[in-house]
């Protein structure tokens, strides 16, 4: 504070100190005009607990335009705190760089003079970032919605009329972040996972292609996708073969995990297994075939890229179904593949993938289990075919 500030009236009268200056507790700082205390003034507050008079000190340097540190210690022999200091956070000496290798000495630089900042800007010192639980559970809320934490920091920050208006710093959120979900309990992702799928869980897609893992045990994993359309992890599992009644058992905890709510749609890759699964579990939910897979099917089952590029129209146009079926029989015809196996089978799937057949029913836009691979792209840098189940699963999480 300048020396020469005469505006600001002094806060006591220091003729008739006496016990009202103790402070106490947060509440005592709380009532603190910090922007009315001269520089003189500190040193007549008394505080019972350490902690609240570096608390006091803090708020009072951020006021001037500085931050504070805690810094000597001093104790007795029988360890009862006698000292302890708080200084600047500039305070102290800077090693000098030293580019010469013969000589290992450095001589240390004093640095305790520098300029103060605006007192609007503390906030982004070190020291001085301060989140308030309305701060902490927007930025959750907004991070569960899919937001990156870049993105919520410039929105607060357009909120508040600047960043230099906000009391953290971007590397504050993130380290909130990840301490609030490391204070959950055990039992508390698979809530939030509950939550999400009781908001977001109408459509429901595998993904059961993973096997990263010493077992090869595969990975199934529930997906969909929230409100921003981003995709959203509802649950996974490790099954150990691909048979129908391990599917079944699969939807089964799947259901009872979530409350017993059945999806309203489910997209998978085709594998007839699954299909078994879905038809018994969950009898009332449309069942949709991946559309990458009837693609690349028809190429390796008919080998004509011309038929796969017609059949690739024919299942993503939006044809009435006189049209649709019109359209079919043109190209089966074309083809001369009216007796393969194949046509066939796809003929009587058609309300699984021929958007004629789906029309009306609701996907969330999905059409391909594929928008999970960015998920296995982000798996693949964490575990790999050596670990064991324990391994694994420790790794994935």
């Amino acid at each position: 504070m300048d020396e020469d500030d005469t505006n600001v009236e002094p806060m006591f009268d220091y003729h008739g100190f006496n016990e009202g200056y103790n402070i106490d507790s947060l509440e005592d700082i709380g009532r603190i005009e910090f922007w009315n205390i001269r520089d003189e003034d500190v040193c007549h507050f008394h505080f019972f607990y350490i902690d609240i008079a570096f608390e006091f000190y803090n708020r009072y340097t951020r006021t001037i335009g500085f931050s504070a540190r805690k810094n000597t210690t001093r104790k007795s022999h029988v360890g009862v705190l006698k000292l302890k200091n708080f200084v600047c956070h500039r305070e102290g000496f800077r090693l000098q760089n030293n580019n010469d290798i013969g000589n290992f000495k450095k001589k240390p630089t004093p640095e305790t003079d520098h300029p103060l900042m605006d007192p609007r800007l503390t906030g982004l010192l070190c020291g001085h970032g301060f989140m308030s639980e309305a701060d902490i559970g927007h930025i959750i809320n907004m991070k569960k919605g899919g937001i990156s934490v870049g993105q919520i920091y410039r929105a607060l920050a357009n909120q508040a009329g600047g960043y230099g208006y906000l009391s953290f710093t971007q590397k504050d959120m993130y380290n909130k972040i990840a301490k609030q979900r490391r204070q959950l309990p055990d039992d508390a992702y698979a809530t939030l996972n509950r939550a999400d799928y009781s908001l977001f869980g109408d459509v429901l897609a595998f993904d059961a292609t993973y096997k990263r893992n010493k077992y090869m045990c595969l990975l199934v994993v529930f997906f969909g996708v929230n409100h921003h359309n981003q995709i959203i992890i509802f649950s996974t599992a490790l099954i150990c073969d691909e048979e129908k009644d391990t599917y079944r058992r699969l939807l089964q905890q799947m259901k009872l995990a979530m409350n017993g709510k059945a999806p309203i749609s489910v997209i998978t890759d085709g594998d007839l297994s699954m299909k078994f699964a879905i038809e018994k579990e969950s009898p009332n939910s449309h069942h949709r075939l991946c559309a990458w897979h009837p693609i690349r099917n028809a190429t390796s089952n008919i080998g004509k890229l011309q038929f796969t590029s017609i059949f690739k129209k024919c299942m993503l146009g939006d044809y009435e179904i006189d049209v649709f079926h019109q359209k079919w029989f043109e190209i089966v015809e074309e083809f001369g593949v009216e007796n393969k196996s194949w046509v066939l089978d796809m003929y009587k799937k058609r309300h699984s993938w021929a958007t004629t057949h789906i029309r009306g029913k609701f996907f969330a836009g999905f059409r391909t289990t594929s928008r999970c691979e960015g998920l296995n792209s982000i798996i693949a840098k964490y575990v790999n075919s050596r670990y064991n189940l324990v391994e694994f699963i420790q790794h994935f999480n």
